[in-house]
């Protein structure tokens, strides 16, 4: 009789989940040509176990593996146990969270998930995100080797390890902007978490120079897919007009942003004939 799985390994803790999270599909094509990942063609317990601690304060081991479809894709992974009787335990490896990026694109997922549990001779397709029977590709397979089992690239997949703690992808962000007497342009610039009308969110990240230019991205949050974002202030200096640029079609925001605070921007948006309400509240940095 098969006794209920237990898993003898400790999940990251969720205030670190950002180092993870930060790396986009541009810096992992930076990571994989820096001194802080070797390149792996398998990567056993002992090796897991070793560099565990590359994401601070979180266990478990962080893979990047470029797919047989091209795609990079990072992993957090870590050896855990099952157990099958009172003093026998099968070793498994614990895929804690993955993510796959779609080619070309810096943020949109191609495919994600977590908890996924790999015994001997299980195969990941991290493009599908999916366990594989032989007969369909796989980018790596579980192999068990006397007490050890390992990792391994399957076709032309190629995989790193980091092996030293890894560093924060993303640029030093500059602090909040303090609301003054006058409000200036660069009171607008920052980071958003955008919610239009209760259909769709993402993150939205503006840029205004001196003449009121308004630059930008959108990134939703249903993928990842990154919008062009374009459009100008005025006229008032606390009013904004900013449309995201998707493939087929516009959509067009008006807003003000709050004086008080810099808190928020809330208004209106149409899309065609369609008008509705949003608001975007400002990230910390």
């Amino acid at each position: 009789m098969i006794i209920p799985i237990f898993i003898a390994y400790v999940v990251g803790s969720v205030c670190c989940q950002d180092r993870f999270d930060s790396y986009s599909r541009p810096s992992l094509a930076r990571l994989i040509n820096s001194d802080v990942v070797v390149p792996r063609k398998k990567v056993s317990t002992d090796e897991l176990a070793e560099h565990d601690r590359v994401l601070p304060k979180v266990s478990g081991s962080f893979l990047v593996v470029k797919t047989n479809g091209n795609r990079f894709s990072k992993l957090q992974v870590a050896s855990g146990r099952q157990k099958i009787t009172e003093d026998k335990f099968l070793p498994v490896l614990i895929v804690e969270k993955f993510l796959t990026f779609k080619d070309g694109e810096e943020r949109a997922v191609a495919s994600s998930g977590s908890g996924i549990t790999l015994y001997p001779g299980f195969r990941l397709n991290l493009d599908l995100g999916q366990i594989v029977p032989e007969d369909l590709p796989g980018d790596l397979v579980v192999r068990a080797h006397s007490s050890q089992l390992s990792a391994e690239t399957i076709g032309k997949a190629e995989m790193w390890q980091a092996v030293r703690t890894l560093p924060d992808p993303l640029p030093p962000k500059a602090g909040k902007p303090v609301p003054g007497d006058k409000f200036v342009v660069e009171h607008w610039n920052g980071s958003y978490q955008l919610h239009d009308d209760g259909r769709r969110s993402g993150t939205l990240e503006i840029k205004v120079d001196a003449q009121g230019e308004v630059n930008g991205a959108y990134y939703s949050a249903k993928d990842g897919t990154k919008y062009e974002v374009r459009g100008k202030t005025g006229p008032s200096p606390h009013s904004i007009q900013f449309g995201i640029r998707f493939p087929r079609s516009e959509q067009i925001y008006q807003g003000f942003i709050f004086t008080g605070d810099l808190e928020a921007i809330a208004g209106t948006s149409k899309f065609g004939d369609r008008e509705t309400s949003f608001y975007a509240i400002r990230k910390s940095p």
